[in-house]
């Protein structure tokens, strides 16, 4: 819930951005309706003030188009990211398909550090499982990345992997924060006490992980070695569509 929240913080200003230019477009677009419909109430219409009229129209109303269809955009996935989180139900998904759009809802989260991901998908990459529980692992890694990651100055940057063989798919997931301890890794993962203090709140994300993958996903997921930052790899298979039905 402190992540979803924290994303609609995002969100929300996320969408502030096209809106607003697709507010001043409307709006100086509106000064040249105006301004052509005097002059043409006062039958002071001229060939130059048709063509100013139609320049404008064919260079404003493009912008506005696109920006409220970004906005729809951003709102819309969202919308399907938080409602798969709640109605966790098995789904047959593209699984690259599905991460790049959870990826575009975490954008204004990667903002505040001006972080970026790199997503590289696999080829065979349809499966039954539960969405929301992807939607969730992807959010509290990245959210843990950032606040807790990224604490120092430099180029910060996530990269996310999947790979598939024999029906088993593979997450890689890395960053190149300041990382963790790795006799911490391992009790991080169960235990919310791992850390003290502001770090209890990684503990809390990674421990969600930890039971999404392994008892909702049916998968196992660990920590490997790295020479910077943390590198946390998780591996599941596609279930029985009706296996949270019955």
């Amino acid at each position: 819930l402190s992540a979803l929240g924290d994303l609609i913080a995002g969100i929300a200003h996320e969408v502030n951005g096209p809106l607003g230019v697709a507010i001043t477009a409307e709006s100086h677009l509106a000064e040249v309706f105006s301004d052509f419909t005097n002059k043409v109430n006062g039958k002071g219409l001229t060939i130059k003030a048709m063509k100013h009229f139609i320049e404008q129209q064919s260079a404003t109303l493009p912008m506005i188009a696109n920006n409220l269809e970004r906005a729809k955009q951003i709102l819309e996935n969202f919308k399907k990211t938080a409602t798969e989180q709640v109605n966790i139900e098995p789904e047959r998904v593209s699984l690259n398909e599905y991460y790049q759009r959870v990826i575009s809802t975490l954008i204004p989260l990667l903002k505040r550090k001006k972080a970026n991901i790199a997503f590289n998908g696999c080829e065979n990459d349809m499966l039954t499982t539960l969405p929301g529980c992807h939607a969730q692992v992807l959010m509290n890694l990245v959210r843990n990345s950032i606040e807790h990651g990224f604490v120092e100055p430099g180029e910060h940057k996530i990269s996310i992997a999947i790979q598939e063989k024999n029906g088993t798919f593979v997450v890689d997931y890395r960053d190149n924060g300041v990382g963790m301890a790795q006799g911490k890794q391992a009790q991080i993962l169960c235990s919310v006490e791992a850390f003290p203090g502001e770090m209890a709140e990684a503990g809390l994300g990674l421990s969600i992980c930890h039971r999404l993958i392994v008892e909702e996903l049916g998968g196992q997921c660990t920590f490997l070695p790295c020479k910077q930052g943390v590198h946390f790899q998780y591996r599941f298979a596609s279930m029985p569509l009706t296996a949270k039905g019955e």
